[in-house]
């Protein structure tokens, strides 16, 4: 049987730096984009996680691309 990728989905996520924790290590959080086409490319998820995060007080330390698709038999 064939299998097939249905009901996919991507998000963008945008890790930020948020400080120092008393301990001396840096914090970080996450930042999302969520419902964005799966047919993006890869450069136009950088560019957007890039840009959004231009808008953010936190400054970036990098951009997560995460896809998911549910798998199905045919």
């Amino acid at each position: 049987m064939a299998v097939a990728k249905i009901d996919k989905s991507t998000t963008i996520r945008m890790k930020v730096f948020t400080g120092t924790a008393a301990d001396g290590r840096e914090t970080y959080a996450n930042r999302s984009l969520t419902s964005i086409n799966p047919d993006l490319s890869d450069d136009d998820a950088m560019e957007i996680g890039t840009a959004t995060a231009a808008l953010l007080a936190d400054p970036l330390h990098n951009v997560i691309r995460e896809d998911t698709a549910e798998l199905a038999e045919h």
